[in-house]
């Protein structure tokens, strides 16, 4: 008997949703409302909402995009550009390349350390020392938190520097 009670006021609380239509005006937008969709709007349901074959003509499919930005770059204009890209970028690495050299003498004060040490700046590590210059790391281990960038300096076994720890541009810790 309970069940029944439950079941029945369950189905009368719903009924008013029964009479709210979907409706679809002339300009896209939707609306609710009581009355039966006018003849210029369209009705929606779950069903047509959930299956519909009307696609926007905004909307690309990813194919689509594909196929378009491959004919874009497929363009002697487009390869052009980008070949002007690469030389520009190539350029720009040597001159800063050149500058890092010119003005690690400036940085160094003309003599280059023998081993890195706590309390020197990232870039003091990697050009004033002789250790950094004579030894490539195998990997830069980097992590970013809300309390900066830390890196990690991995160098090989047989190095006499193994690890050398980097917060916030500082050399805070060397491991031997």
């Amino acid at each position: 008997m309970f069940k029944q009670i439950v079941f029945l006021s369950t189905v009368l609380f719903m009924a008013p949703s029964w009479a709210v239509n979907k409706c679809a005006g002339v300009d896209g937008k939707v609306v609710f409302q009581d009355a039966p969709c006018s003849d210029g709007a369209k009705n929606l349901t779950a069903q047509s909402e959930s299956h519909s074959t009307v696609k926007p003509s905004a909307v690309m499919s990813p194919a689509d995009v594909a196929r378009s930005l491959e004919a874009q770059i497929d363009q002697p204009a487009t390869q052009k550009k980008i070949q002007q890209n690469i030389e520009t970028r190539q350029l720009l690495e040597r001159a800063g390349a050149a500058a890092r050299r010119a003005g690690s003498s400036t940085l160094c004060g003309g003599e280059l350390q023998a081993q890195p040490s706590v309390g020197m700046s990232e870039d003091q590590f990697l050009n004033c020392t002789r250790f950094a210059q004579e030894w490539d790391h195998l990997q830069v281990n980097e992590t970013e938190t809300k309390f900066g960038v830390r890196k990690q300096y991995v160098y090989a076994r047989h190095a006499p520097v193994k690890f050398v720890y980097i917060d916030h541009g500082k050399v805070t810790a060397i491991s031997r």
